[in-house]
């Protein structure tokens, strides 16, 4: 859900090798404000199913109408940024998150679940550092 703020760190680092001065919290608020729509046009562009694209661009909108899949990919950003992945940190407890009621799922369940995949990815990267 986040390729296009990717897409969108890497032109900012190809232009910081030229020189272009940018602060981090530039960098940030740029990248948060227009990968959702760049996501959009990148998962139009390679095909990907309308569901999918939906659901990429609505996951910031948390509301009783918000597809199942949408928030998913809302409570796995929540989760990453709780595990210390991400650019922006989580300025509340994960427990407080406003999609978690629309999920079905006891907070300490999601929790474990985001704390399995955190230990997940700090081995493959001590894996990858071996």
């Amino acid at each position: 859900h986040n390729i296009g703020q990717t897409l969108l760190l890497r032109v900012i680092g190809e232009m910081l090798e030229k020189n272009n001065p940018f602060s981090a919290q530039e960098i940030i608020r740029v990248t948060s404000r227009f990968s959702p729509q760049l996501t959009r046009s990148i998962l139009e562009h390679w095909e990907f199913p309308q569901d999918f694209i939906s659901a990429a661009g609505q996951y910031k909108v948390i509301s009783d109408q918000t597809p199942t899949e949408a928030l998913v990919i809302h409570l796995a950003s929540v989760l990453s940024r709780h595990s210390g992945y991400g650019l922006i940190p989580l300025k509340s407890r994960f427990e407080d998150s406003e999609a978690i009621p629309y999920v079905g799922m006891p907070p300490e369940r999601l929790l474990e679940i985001g704390n399995a995949a955190s230990q997940r990815v700090n081995e493959s990267l001590t894996s990858f550092n071996a």
